[in-house]
């Protein structure tokens, strides 16, 4: 479990790996972060715009938000 810190409240949020597809035939390995309760599609069909994403490189940690329509196809990994 993580913690995210928004404002002056924190929320636990599960850290969850995936493999994501995108339309120009990329790839994106990474985690996502989903509430305890929620499912990897819950998050991806909600209505957000942007899906936040965690990547993990030779450069370092990197956080981005990826807008949801390039997203071909979800996959959780271990």
């Amino acid at each position: 479990m993580a913690n995210v810190i928004i404002g002056d409240s924190i929320i636990r949020k599960k850290s969850v790996p995936v493999l994501l597809k995108l339309d120009n035939g990329n790839t994106i390995t990474g985690h996502v972060f989903m509430s305890e309760n929620q499912r990897l599609q819950d998050l991806v069909n909600g209505d957000r715009t942007f899906l936040p994403l965690k990547t993990i490189d030779d450069n370092g940690t990197n956080y981005l938000l990826l807008n949801k329509r390039f997203i071909v196809s979800v996959q959780e990994t271990i």
